[in-house]
């Protein structure tokens, strides 16, 4: 995170000198944390109140409080900010100097459960099903000492839409000594929060905690922040997936096979396949979502269709389910051939491709000192990714249907049945 400057502190200061009452404009900074702009992470403070979204909120978080790259450049934030909160799968990050984890009693990735304790010392209070989340907490490892991040991992993923309030309390140092709050969340404590408009969101946080057992006394640090809803996160996905089916019909994706080869029981076929591209440009690396005037994707009118490459390996005899196979962050569809066993024991087929916004061929746009910047690039792939359809499996002119005409003693499913199954790996 960027490291505060002074007058950034009194710039936002002075927009705040107005008399309490609800805050409505989002910080650039936030106060809690005196030593890095975007703590504690996720958080409330860099949202603005959005009627026209189904929380309520939207992120309204500063490009100047990024993190810069080697070129002073900071992190462009637009498509960020279009969301009405934060992933579900958010690590929740605080600076806590000369924190010990073990004289904390903070729960470690071995001892889940106890994140649970009435007692514990981190709480992550979910106001909206009225539940605490579990979890385990460790510090950053890579970076130096002084500097060491607290990353609080939920153990199940947040609900989506809902609040979740976050309490931090009686951590120690590695003497076993309790660590006193900082003079900012000492005011807030008080009542009299930088800027006074966050008295009210602070009373509303303390509040859901003491019903929870969590007195203000015991409090180090505390703050709350939005999940985004299921709309925010998969409406554009589901835009894409109702145009594609809609203009597939009862038909399967065009494919094309350019090799194939036997090998024991196995039968290699490598082509490639169209899906309809969303993406600007030829949906290269680098690539982002072409959106239409009320933000929902649009298909490319220069280069309609997406050609996407696919390997599947079947067997030469036996039934034919055919699995389909997603690999990991920067994979790709050779990934297939590590279930070979199940094609050569006659088990199953596997289809695979190279999904979009997860391939090898992102690394360049990784690499390069940018790449923060750009990494609406490859988030822009991901929900159009090229991954094969259960359709254009099941399908009679599917790619996993033709070899049963042409590989003797196989049979495939018959098409009113799925005889698939998604296999999908790490971050996939």
């Amino acid at each position: 995170s960027t490291l505060r400057q002074g007058a950034h502190y009194e710039n936002q200061i002075r927009r705040h000198t107005v008399a309490a009452g609800p805050r409505t404009e989002a910080l650039d900074c936030d106060p809690l944390d005196e030593a890095a702009c975007l703590l504690p992470w996720p958080n409330d403070a860099f949202t603005v109140p959005d009627a026209s979204t189904p929380t309520g909120r939207r992120l309204a978080i500063s490009a100047d409080s990024t993190p810069k790259n080697t070129s002073g450049t900071p992190i462009d934030v637009t498509d960020q900010n279009r969301a009405d909160g934060f992933s579900p799968g958010s690590a929740v990050l605080a600076l806590v100097p000369h924190l010990s984890i073990e004289k904390s009693a903070i729960a470690p990735s071995t001892d889940i459960g106890s994140s649970l304790d009435p007692a514990a010392p981190i709480v992550l209070l979910d106001t909206t099903a009225n539940s605490r989340v579990p979890y385990w907490a460790e510090l950053d490892a890579q970076a130096p000492e002084g500097k060491q991040v607290l990353m609080i991992r939920p153990a199940i993923a947040f609900g989506e839409g809902h609040h979740i309030v976050v309490g931090l309390r009686n951590l120690k140092d590695a003497d076993g000594n309790t660590i006193a709050p900082s003079t900012s969340f000492t005011a807030a404590l008080e009542g009299t929060p930088e800027p006074p408009e966050r008295a009210g969101d602070f009373t509303a946080i303390f509040d859901a905690l003491e019903n929870n057992g969590v007195q203000r006394n015991e409090l180090y640090l505390a703050w709350d922040f939005t999940v985004a809803s299921t709309e925010s996160l998969s409406s554009r996905a589901l835009t894409m997936r109702a145009a594609a089916y809609g203009a597939l019909g009862d038909a399967a994706p065009s494919f094309t096979v350019t090799s194939q080869s036997d090998s024991g029981n196995i039968r290699t076929i490598d082509g490639t396949y169209e899906v309809p591209n969303f993406l600007s440009g030829d949906g290269s690396p680098g690539s982002t979502l072409l959106l239409d005037d009320t933000g929902a994707p649009k298909q490319s009118t220069t280069q309609p269709m997406y050609v996407a490459p696919f390997r599947c390996l079947f067997p030469l005899n036996g039934n034919m389910p055919t699995i389909i196979y997603g690999h990991g962050l920067l994979g790709d569809l050779g990934q297939v051939d590590g279930l070979s066993f199940a094609a050569n024991m006659g088990l199953a087929g596997v289809c695979g491709t190279d999904e979009i916004g997860m391939s090898t061929p992102l690394y360049p746009l990784f690499t390069m000192r940018s790449a923060a910047s750009r990494f609406s690039g490859g988030s822009g792939w991901m929900p159009s990714s090229s991954r094969p359809s259960p359709r254009s499996l099941s399908n009679e002119n599917s790619t996993a249907r033709r070899p049963s005409r042409t590989i003797p003693n196989a049979r495939a499913g018959p098409p009113s049945c799925s005889w698939i199954f998604g296999s999908p790996c790490g971050n996939s």
